[in-house]
């Protein structure tokens, strides 16, 4: 099914329930779901309504922070699991709502209240960004990267809609920052994080632990404790494998430079690319699986790919339309 244009609400608020009661229908087309995924990404709005939306229904499912049985607990118990009607979803988005709000906002009054304070952040390519949160913490946003933060009384989060992120909290934070990226949300009072989306998955790496990190879909979200070192990605077809690394390359950035550590030279001349209004090209077809090893510094991007070749047997040419490109020495 393809969504006409008649079908979808002009008011985000009501496009975002439009939307939720489609994805969560069980029968949403692939068609349904690519034209889903790009109303999100076209406004910060849309996305941040879909997530208020979200989280109301997840208090309406668990007020109290009392969670629903799960499936193997409800086949046990010889309950019939829930069954949505297609057409009664279709026709019942407003109701959906509605009865999500109803529920919710009794157990999460921080849904509907005005925050305490909110930002938008953005970067432009080669721009890095550092922001003091009201609590103390740190909030950096790297190159080419979108983020709305909100402050409850009761609640506080931060949404990632594009980029990387590092957010470090000095002490014990109540109640906890929820940073939303995707597919993942990362729950922590105290630590320090890094979160990257990718295209297709988005990465997390805890310099300082203890985090929790929820996943999965609404009916079957799933928590993960991650401690410092912890790296796992996370994508639309769930969790990736939980990793103990050195994350020190993935989090220096946030302090000025990129460290490579045996990185294959097309991943770190991808990696400084990040930066650069105009993309160098690797012309060295021998030289892509090149171990690279050292650091760049990230205060000079025009200066990137003269300091990635000093670090690979390559030399960096500016041609005349100002890009440049490296070639074997």
């Amino acid at each position: 099914m393809r969504p006409s244009d008649t079908a979808i609400p002009d008011d985000p608020r009501d496009q975002a329930a439009y939307w939720y009661a489609r994805m969560r229908s069980g029968d949403a087309s692939p068609m349904e779901i690519r034209a889903f995924e790009l109303w999100r990404m076209a406004d910060p709005r849309h996305a941040l309504q879909y997530g208020r939306l979200d989280r109301l229904w997840d208090g309406a499912e668990h007020p109290g922070g009392v969670a629903r049985p799960s499936g193997a607990r409800i086949a046990a118990s010889g309950a019939s699991p829930l069954r949505l009607n297609r057409r009664r979803v279709l026709l019942g988005g407003a109701g959906l709502s509605l009865a999500v709000l109803g529920a919710g906002l009794a157990a999460r009054p921080h849904l509907w209240q005005q925050p305490l304070h909110a930002a938008q952040l953005a970067t432009a390519r080669g721009e890095r960004h550092r922001e003091s949160l009201p609590d103390g913490g740190e909030l950096f946003l790297n190159t080419d990267s979108r983020a709305s933060v909100e402050i409850h009384a009761d609640a506080r989060r931060i949404t990632l809609h594009a980029g990387e992120l590092y957010l470090g909290l000095r002490a014990d934070n109540a109640p906890a920052w929820t940073v939303a990226a995707g597919p993942a949300q990362v729950l922590m009072t105290r630590g320090r994080v890094n979160v990257r989306q990718l295209p297709d998955e988005t990465r997390i790496s805890v310099e300082t632990g203890p985090v929790s990190l929820r996943s999965g879909a609404w009916w079957q979200r799933k928590t993960t404790p991650m401690e410092t070192g912890d790296m796992i990605a996370v994508s639309a077809s769930g969790l990736g494998h939980l990793d103990r690394v050195d994350v020190g390359p993935f989090v220096a950035w946030q302090r000025g430079r990129l460290d490579f550590r045996a990185t294959p030279l097309w991943l770190a001349v991808d990696e400084i690319n990040r930066y650069l209004s105009e993309p160098t090209r690797l012309d060295a077809p021998r030289l892509r699986q090149f171990p690279v090893s050292g650091t760049v510094d990230l205060n000079d991007p025009r200066g990137l790919p003269a300091a990635l070749a000093a670090l690979a047997p390559i030399t960096a040419q500016v041609l005349p339309d100002g890009s440049q490109r490296l070639v074997a020495r």
